[in-house]
């Protein structure tokens, strides 16, 4: 409907053809305006459809209802262009100096940047100052991907990707106006299918090659290949969680003030086998400040905190100086409670290693290497066997104290550390032949009076050498030593063979600390060669140098260095050849006691085997029996605690003479007391150790220990292991209250009582509990009553 305005008459018109209104004429036509807006707008569109449009003209456009600036879509626009400098937010030089319009009409181009309004945000735009209205390119739009579809009321910009309508125009007459269009000023989101040649970005190119680095994109963006990439650093978190590595670690130079203000130390081991001693593993403890280095052998890696509280004893007492610093890996032998008291007590301060990093104790480490390289090289040389790897050792290290070092300006540790130079006349080439002078007990007024040996190093405790002596199979340590350092002792034609029947490990660099060793079994020597071997094969004199081995070849079968109690077979051949060579059983008054207690030995397995079978059969009385029986046991323990060196184990001396006696390595061995006694103690209704009941606890100690080894940690199921040890414990009369192994396992189960069941064990708590086990089984061995106790 349209406004009756009739009574609307002018008072009078001005010279430039306006009408005058009166005050009242006007406060009418304001209101009438106000309640007709909506009408007022529809015959001012309508008149502006009838009008033709022509972007060749510059005319004047009614302004955007929306926005201050009005803006059309134009599809034969190359490029945005606006003649608002208000609304850029960046400005750089424009790589057209000049446009022109349909008509051909130059314009100047002031620059170009990013434009941003409330309404329109758009990038890279040219600044026009000569256009009259804002032109957005429909090509250009289409370059970066985008939908454009139209329809009769106007037209829709679509992301192809999120489907997302960025902007929208309406048409007005024969044109599309702007009624808003916000793009990302970045172009990450441009499709796959866009021209090479448009600007993409780094974060892009970075994941379409494979997430590679800034640095190769940067190198491929220069070339070219890229078309136009924008500069910038990749933050990526995807390569952060894909790649990520250890840190370099940074090369170390300090040297502490003065000595044993730090001290590195680090445990080696286990070996593959034992050394002579018995030990599989060793510590070593080295002075930041002179890089003195002191090793000791280790059968458990429990024994380390008691070696280093007499370890920083002693240097207390020797040098009157505490240590200040211990510095560790993370191995649960350093955190053991005992250590960490005397380490506050004494004042010093605990420094370890992040697990899984043993780069930051590299001192130690570092020199566990050049031991092990020198323990290796020196045991090759020698042709000994690996059993000597102890013994090599020890004079691997007391070679390299002695050794001058660049980093202490080419002094040795042992002259830092002492204020003198070494004494190096008084060092011998390792597992060279030597001679060593027995004692006069050892032989008589004809025999003679040195032997040969094998040379292993320095006394420890001892002024002279320590040299391994293969007839009485003992270490020598005397000073009253001559050498032939140019001869080894295993090139020797009389020495023991060096041969391992185990696989190599100190003379293979190349396998590693698992693997696996097997004690080789002795090959039995028969009777007739016991009976006949000559056990004093001649001894070369220092003065007389010994054969080469080509000029002495052996005539007879080579033994093996499995035959544990007999002397070389060679000498027995010898004698077979030689009817009227004298024959000597021993060489000595010692080897003749040694040879009588194997026989006594002997016979008191074969008697016991006889009385079990006896007792069994009821030929002898339970009363005699027992008498008897008890005074075997008594012999048999008295003479092995006198066969201890000669004769480690009773088992490998029973399987060398081939005995086959079951029942008296039982009686002897195992049970330890007569079979009458076992079945009164067996009816005894209590107080007694249950055999069962200990089996039951061992069972249950190995079956924990196994089960973190293979990643067991979660608390269902490790409560449940725990809880049949205590249990098991509890069992054991023979165990005191407070006993190590029920403490520890009355702790643990309380603390996973507090957990979910679902929860797992930290890697920490892990091997805390492993070691806990492992020390707890040790003391529950211990404490067991030893045989027929």
């Amino acid at each position: 409907m349209t406004p009756n305005l009739s009574h609307f008459q002018p008072q009078s018109t001005t010279s430039n053809g306006s009408v005058s209104l009166d005050p009242s004429q006007k406060g009418v036509l304001m209101q009438l305006l106000r309640q007709n807006q909506h009408l007022m707008q529809l015959l001012v569109r309508r008149q502006l459809m009838q009008q033709p449009m022509s972007w060749t003209m510059e005319m004047h456009y009614p302004r955007s209802s929306t926005s201050d600036h009005f803006w059309i879509f134009d599809s034969g626009c190359f490029n945005h262009m606006s003649p608002y400098p208000a609304g850029f937010i960046t400005k750089q030089p424009s790589p057209h100096p000049t446009v022109r319009t349909a008509d051909l009409t130059p314009k100047h181009v002031l620059f170009s940047g990013n434009y941003s309004t409330d309404l329109i945000q758009l990038p890279e735009v040219l600044h026009v100052p000569g256009l009259a209205i804002g032109l957005v390119s429909l090509t250009q739009l289409q370059e970066m991907g985008l939908l454009i579809s139209f329809d009769f009321f106007g037209c829709a910009i679509q992301d192809p990707k999120t489907k997302q309508i960025l902007g929208k125009g309406r048409r007005v007459g024969r044109t599309l106006e702007v009624i808003y269009l916000r793009l990302p000023l970045s172009s990450s989101h441009t499709n796959l299918a866009a021209p090479i040649s448009t600007t993409s970005s780094f974060d892009l190119w970075h994941a379409r090659l494979g997430h590679l680095s800034s640095a190769r994109i940067k190198l491929l963006a220069n070339s070219g290949v890229l078309g136009n990439v924008t500069s910038n650093e990749v933050s990526c978190l995807s390569c952060k969680l894909g790649k990520h590595h250890a840190l370099p670690f940074e090369l170390n130079d300090y040297t502490s003030a003065s000595a044993f203000d730090l001290i590195h130390s680090d445990v080696w081991g286990p070996a593959p086998h034992p050394s002579m001693g018995g030990h599989r593993y060793f510590v070593i403890f080295i002075d930041d400040h002179t890089r003195f280095t002191w090793i000791y052998l280790m059968k458990h890696r429990s024994e380390l905190p008691q070696l280093y509280i007499n370890f920083a004893r002693m240097i207390q007492t020797q040098f009157s100086k505490p240590i200040k610093i211990l510095r560790a890996d993370n191995a649960m032998e350093y955190k053991e409670s005992s250590l960490i008291a005397f380490l506050r007590s004494q004042g010093t301060i605990s420094q370890y290693s992040c697990p899984g990093t043993s780069p930051q104790n590299g001192r130690a480490e570092r020199k566990h290497r050049h031991i092990l390289d020198t323990v290796r090289t020196l045991l090759v040389s020698a042709k000994c066997p690996e059993r000597f790897w102890g013994e090599a050792a020890f004079t691997a290290v007391y070679t390299i104290n002695r050794h001058p070092t660049p980093v202490l300006q080419h002094k040795s540790p042992y002259e830092v550390l002492h204020g003198v130079l070494p004494t190096y006349e008084l060092l011998k080439v390792w597992g060279c032949a030597c001679f060593v002078q027995l004692q006069p007990h050892e032989y008589t007024k004809l025999e003679p009076r040195g032997r040969l040996c094998l040379f292993l190093g320095y006394g420890i405790e001892h002024k002279g050498y320590r040299c391994w002596d293969p007839i009485s199979k003992r270490l020598r340590i005397s000073r009253h030593v001559t050498f032939w350092e140019d001869v080894p002792f295993y090139d020797m034609p009389n020495s023991e063979p060096s041969i391992t029947h185990h696989t190599p490990f100190f003379t293979d660099p190349s396998l590693s600390l698992d693997t696996p060793f097997t004690t080789p079994i002795p090959t039995p020597v028969s009777d007739s060669t016991a009976t006949t071997s000559d056990p004093s094969p001649p001894v070369p004199t220092p003065s007389t140098p010994p054969e080469s081995p080509a000029e002495s070849t052996d005539p007879g079968p080579s033994t093996t260095s499995s035959s544990l109690y007999l002397d070389d077979s060679r000498e027995a051949l010898s004698i077979l050849q030689d009817p009227l060579m004298e024959v000597k059983l021993w060489n000595d008054k010692r080897e003749r006691e040694m040879y009588d207690n194997f026989a006594e030995l002997y016979a008191i397995i074969k008697a016991t085997e006889k009385l079990e079978k006896a007792y069994v059969r009821d030929i002898i009385p339970s009363a005699d029996y027992e008498a008897e029986c008890q005074k075997l046991i008594a012999h048999f323990k008295t003479l092995s605690s006198t066969l201890k060196d000669t004769v480690p184990s009773i088992e490998r001396f029973h399987d060398t003479y081939k005995m086959d006696c079951p029942a008296a390595m039982n009686r002897l061995i195992t049970s330890g007391v007569p079979a009458t006694v076992e079945h009164r103690a067996a009816a005894a209704a209590s107080g007694v150790t249950s055999a069962a009941t200990v089996a039951e606890c061992v069972q249950n100690f190995i079956t924990a220990m196994d089960s973190l080894k293979l990643n067991m940690v979660a608390v269902d199921q490790v409560f449940p292991l725990l809880s049949d040890l205590s249990g098991s414990l509890n069992k054991l009369s023979i165990l005191p209250p407070d006993f190590e192994g029920k403490t520890k396992m009355r702790e643990w189960i309380g603390r996973l009582a507090k957990m979910g069941a679902a929860d797992e064990l930290t890697e920490q708590q892990s091997r805390q509990l492993h070691f806990d086990l492992e020390s707890s089984y040790n003391s529950f061995m211990a404490a067991l009553p030893t045989a027929g106790s």
